[in-house]
């Protein structure tokens, strides 16, 4: 699923088409933003990485990449808060319950180091 920008069309076909599959996974070109179904939550992620990567400007290693997703994930999920779920984590929001007060992320490394 992408965007109305024309070069997905060759790019897509060249990136993903087989003729020996027996499944074809069809290209999706959204017309605007509100039409559904659409890749909105994606594209805020990409986004967020995009805002961190750039400054970052590469990785060592393939498990410095790793930790970065890892850590990213952990941000994402436990310690942001997002506005479309009312100021709530998606944990939070899922039930997780994990008192992260102060410092968010000092909490949660402590909680990580402790083993709980």
């Amino acid at each position: 699923m992408t965007d109305g920008l024309q070069a997905y069309k060759e790019a897509v076909k060249y990136e993903f088409f087989d003729v020996s599959a027996n499944i074809q996974n069809p290209h999706l070109r959204l017309k605007d933003f509100e039409t559904k179904p659409n890749n909105n939550i994606l594209e805020r992620l990409n986004g967020t990485f995009r805002e961190r990567t750039k400054v970052v400007r590469g990785f060592d290693s393939p498990v410095s990449a790793i930790e970065f997703a890892s850590g990213m994930q952990t941000y994402y999920n436990y310690i942001r808060p997002h506005q479309g779920i009312g100021g709530l984590t998606p944990a939070e929001m899922a039930g997780v319950q994990i008192d992260l007060t102060g410092n968010r992320w000092m909490t949660m490394i402590g909680l990580a180091t402790e083993g709980k």
